[in-house]
């Protein structure tokens, strides 16, 4: 058991709403990360990279606690993504809001209507094929463009749809634009197909290092042979 003791610096430094604290549908690491940005001035910012360096942990845990306190309300999203200064894609940006009071239904009379009996394999279907629908048109076909390699389209469909069902829509869809503007990104024939990169859940991968001093390096040979050759 955990216990809350008194403090001398009980009243000062950090405010974070008992309810915030407390809210059941947010995960203690999600709420740990929700104290650490809440500790800090309003205005204040840092990085995905930045967090996970300070928390010696990796960047997808970061990414999954950011997910999780925007699905609770906690983080609003930005509509637009940020350029860096080479003007890549490198993301949107979060802000701390306040967030309805989930977790907490309010107060109301027990209704004295029996409700019907729910079909549990009825409704996973009809959810399945909810999912499937919606991912299987527009929001497919605007991965299909933005992915950097058009191969097996029929497989990729399939593995979008697992894909988004997992871990939804934006996470699948950022890591794809990120791929896409990554300035590092190697020859097509290199490039992982679609379908492989769904479902090897590629999205949160790092970027491709700098190939700047591999391409010099390439280039010397070429020449060198050339010269060779004469």
């Amino acid at each position: 058991m955990l216990i809350r003791g008194h403090h001398e610096f009980d009243g000062q430094f950090t405010q974070v709403p008992n309810s915030w604290l407390r809210d059941p549908n947010v995960s203690l690491g999600a709420k740990g990360l929700l104290a650490q940005l809440m500790s800090h001035t309003p205005g204040w910012s840092v990085t995905i990279q930045g967090l996970a360096k300070q928390n010696n942990c990796g960047k997808d845990r970061i990414r999954t606690y950011v997910r999780e306190l925007q699905a609770s309300g906690y983080l609003f999203r930005s509509e637009k993504q940020r350029h860096n200064e080479k003007g890549y894609l490198i993301g949107y940006d979060y802000t701390t809001q306040d967030p309805p009071l989930a977790g907490y239904p309010t107060k109301v009379q027990p209704t004295k209507v029996q409700p019907t009996k729910e079909n549990p394999t009825l409704k996973k279907t009809i959810e399945k094929k909810t999912i499937e629908k919606k991912t299987s048109s527009v929001d497919f076909d605007t991965f299909w463009e933005i992915y950097p390699s058009r191969l097996g389209k029929g497989e990729a469909r399939v593995a979008f749809s697992k894909a988004v069902g997992k871990v939804g829509l934006e996470s699948v869809m950022d890591g794809a634009q990120r791929l896409a503007s990554d300035p590092n990104l190697p020859p097509k024939q290199y490039i992982p197909r679609p379908a492989t990169w769904l479902n090897q859940e590629r999205w949160d991968d790092d970027p491709y290092p700098d190939r700047g001093g591999k391409k010099q390096e390439t280039k010397r040979l070429i020449d060198e042979w050339a010269r060779t050759e004469k």
